[in-house]
């Protein structure tokens, strides 16, 4: 009678040595000439205090909590060692087993050796061999290749893996013929027509990421029909293919085969519609000709643009006075900044400034340090010179605030890390007011610095510029105190290392869009039930859809982006800027999916040779070593930009020698360190502690509901919206009101006048105060620039 023992076990981690780690788990099966009998032998075992590990918890679902009261090893091992008698052991991975139950009879104080006192048998070995495989193979898949059914298996456990093990070790014995590959889990799918993503709007972005290979900026052909339902799979130079590592991360590949790179197949549509998002936001909102004839739609954002003129109309002999629908001006569109000959100057209006009883009086300073007390508030109002439509637009954006003076004392605590709770404290004012404002002041901000690009774009034609792209990861948890899963947010930014201007910041988190409205369509159209690579709206994470890490969620409001869709939108957004620059050096930090967004978001500018870039990670390499990557080539920097910071730099493109000394990521850091300094929200959390009841309850037990105070972060209970804002109320204040006067300090003998890196950059003549910001209207610059055409009307 030929008897084996199958044996498998769950433990808390991978290693007896790195971790100690402990079993958790073991189960025996007997197998007699080669059929299972039945009799199986299965407990659980108390690691005596060794906590699993969350990756060891997701595997095998056994909370610490519930192994609390079982048995230890040393006493089940009687048991163990009476049903093994005298049989060979069979394991799926004995290398692994074996070292957890040697670890364990030792601790136990037994003579037991498992590995030498028994003769084994490793299943997955056996499987390898038989199919000439070098890489180690999992028991799902050694199952599948021997028709082994693994529907029972919801979870790793140690009975259900020996069961497993023992129907597969039966099949091995009994199979003579030898299976070359693991079979398919889903049926090979026909060939598609549109097996890639069409061209939207003049936008195709999915081609070789490889700027040295001939396929790069050339995308797929599509495939020729054989018939009228079928077609070939023919993509020419490319190749593409579907990768299932979970249902909510499945993608669609496309590989070149002249160079071997691959890159993530994206949704065109879904792109444009994020590039659009981003320039609405940051697009310099100039009044003009509001006669537009349209009615108004709120999920659109079209506001009222009906016009009415008085005509006089002839009824039985009568003449009465009538309104008529006015037809759309051919000035719509033409703002008072580019086209202020179109247009007439009315009236000014004016309102006298109010001090909100109980709050200080209307005072600030400007940038001379002059003090500014109640002043007057106006609009201009502009007549149209074709279809005579008037329309006002404020000088002062503060009227109508009543208590505006409290601004410049709010706006200087936001951007000196004020906490909201502290900050209505000290000014007397809700928190209601506080969101209000940052809206204001975020608003404020983009249409400063936009006039000021506008204005002195020109001044970067002799620019080379030197810019560093990262992004700064951290976490929100601002829904509910009884679900603690934070939010993960990405935000990307782009720094001017020699000047430390920042050009953009972008948060992967929407707070523009309808959030309401997308929500039922997501349902509508079925974007839950699609693979992810086949939704309408691949910009966007769904919500209620479980990222990667089970302590981490979708917002309840609002819509998280995907990294990479914000990341090509974030670059899309500065090629206008960079393209007016003499050339541009970009240095990125070594993050799956930058060297995609760069090579393919610019890629005209590499063609044309304006733009070189490469990703960079801390030294490795030694000098004159060479390291290929995906069709990449990894060198080393010969003199870092940093003292004791050396560099590898990952070429992208073609690089000169400029490029190869100048690589650094100093600029990009430097801003992200403004940011946790100035904004307490983006600072790195504290994480609460629990009192010594909930610490009891909570320390043995992974639910969502009862870990709140082991996973709520201090720090991130605030909407992902106003972070955003603050983001960016930081980088303009960064930019045209913080200056370098603390190096100037700091270096004896440097002896200048301190200078923002708007001035440094040719972005402004000048440094600018926090007034300057608030008071800021297109309005009054455009009668400045203007004053030719600042003669009223008749």
């Amino acid at each position: 009678m030929a008897r084996h023992v199958v044996v498998d076990t769950e433990t808390t981690g991978l290693s007896t040595q790195k971790g100690r780690h402990r079993v958790i788990e073991i189960a025996l099966v007997e197998v007699v000439n080669g059929k299972l009998t039945g009799n199986t032998f299965q407990t659980y075992i108390n690691p005596e205090g060794r906590k699993s590990t969350p990756n060891a918890i997701r595997t095998h679902k056994l909370k610490d909590s519930f192994l609390l009261d079982k048995p230890l090893f040393k006493t089940q091992l009687p048991q163990i060692l009476d049903f093994i008698g005298k049989s060979q052991l069979v394991f799926f991975n004995e290398d692994f087993d074996l070292e957890f139950l040697d670890n364990e009879a030792k601790l136990a104080d037994s003579q037991v050796r498992f590995s030498t006192d028994f003769k084994t048998t490793c299943v997955q070995k056996q499987v390898m061999s038989a199919t000439r495989r070098k890489r180690h193979i999992s028991l799902d898949n050694a199952c599948r290749m021997y028709g082994v059914d693994t529907s029972l298996r919801q979870v790793h456990g140690a009975l259900i893996d020996a069961q497993l093990t023992a129907e597969l070790f039966i099949a091995l014995t009994a199979k003579s013929e030898r299976i070359a590959k693991v079979p398919n889990k889903t049926p090979r799918s026909t060939p598609e027509k549109f097996p890639l993503p069409r061209t939207y709007e003049n936008y195709q972005i999915n081609f070789c990421k490889n700027p040295r290979c001939a396929n790069y900026g050339k995308p797929p052909k599509f495939p020729e029909p054989i018939n009228k339902e079928n077609f070939t799979n023919n993509l020419g130079d490319y190749e593409v293919k579907v990768v299932r590592l979970k249902r909510s991360d499945s993608r669609k590949i496309l590989f070149c085969k002249l160079c071997n790179s691959s890159s993530i197949v994206f949704s065109n549509k879904s792109l444009v519609q994020e590039i659009k998002r981003l320039k609405s936001i940051y697009r310099l909102q100039a009044p003009s000709c509001p006669n537009t004839a349209l009615q108004p739609d709120k999920r659109k954002g079209i506001p009222d643009g009906r016009r009415y003129e008085q005509i006089v109309k002839k009824v039985r002999g009568k003449e009465l006075p009538l309104t008529r629908l006015k037809p759309p001006c051919e000035n719509v569109g033409k703002s008072i900044l580019k086209h202020p000959d179109l247009y007439w100057l009315d009236s000014k209006n004016t309102k006298k400034l109010q001090n909100t009883k109980g709050l200080p009086k209307i005072v600030y300073p400007d940038s001379k340090g002059k003090y500014h007390n109640i002043r007057e508030a106006v609009s201009q109002t502009f007549k149209c010179k074709s279809c005579h439509t008037k329309f006002s637009a404020a000088i002062n954006p503060q009227k109508g605030q009543h208590n505006q003076q409290i601004n410049y004392a709010l706006f200087s605590l936001l951007v000196n890390k004020g906490i909201i709770n502290r900050i209505s404290e000290v000014l007397r004012i809700n928190h209601d007011l506080i969101y209000s404002r940052i809206e204001f002041f975020y608003h404020q901000c983009i249409q400063f610095e936009q006039f000021q690009i506008f204005k002195n774009i020109k001044n970067l034609e002799s620019r080379n510029l030197h810019l560093s792209i990262d992004r700064l990861h951290f976490f929100a948890n601002w829904t509910s105190r009884e679900d603690a899963r934070r939010t993960p947010l990405f935000n990307t930014a782009t720094v001017e290392n020699n000047t430390r201007f920042v050009f953009g910041s972008t948060l992967n988190f929407d707070f523009t869009s309808d959030y309401i409205s997308l929500y039922k369509e997501f349902k509508r159209i079925g974007e839950y039930s699609k693979e992810p690579f086949k939704r309408r709206y691949q910009q966007y994470n769904l919500p209620d859809e479980n990222l990667l890490d089970d302590d981490t969620t979708t917002p309840k409001k609002h819509l998280l982006v995907q990294q990479t869709y914000s990341m090509i939108a974030h670059i899309e957004l500065l090629k206008d800027i960079i393209a007016n620059a003499n050339s541009a050096y970009i240095y990125a930090d070594n993050d799956g999916g930058l060297d995609i967004s760069i090579t393919k978001a610019l890629k005209d500018l590499i063609l044309e040779r304006k733009v070189q870039a490469c990703c960079v990670r801390k030294g490795k390499l030694k000098p004159d070593e060479i390291e290929l990557d995906s069709g990449f080539r990894w060198i080393s920097q010969n003199e870092p930009v940093i003292e004791g910071k050396h560099l590898d730099l990952k070429l992208l493109t073609n690089c000169d020698a400029n490029m190869l000394e100048n690589a650094s990521l100093h600029g990009v850091d430097n801003f992200f360190q403004i940011l946790r300094r100035r904004i307490s929200m983006v600072e790195r959390p504290f994480k609460s502690v629990p009192n010594n009841n909930d610490k009891t309850n909570v320390e043995n037990d992974l639910s969502s509901e009862n870990t709140k105070f082991e996973k709520w972060n201090l720090y991130g209970s605030y909407n992902p919206k106003y972070v955003s804002m603050l983001i960016e109320i930081v980088r303009v204040f960064n930019n045209f009101i913080l200056t370098d006067e603390k190096s100037i300090k700091n270096k004896k003998g440097l002896d200048r006048t301190p200078t923002t890196p708007a001035q440094k950059i040719g972005f402004a003549n000048k440094s600018f105060d926090i007034h300057d910001i608030l008071e800021f209207s297109v309005t009054s610059s455009a009668l400045q620039a203007n004053p030719e055409n600042t003669k009223s009307i008749a």
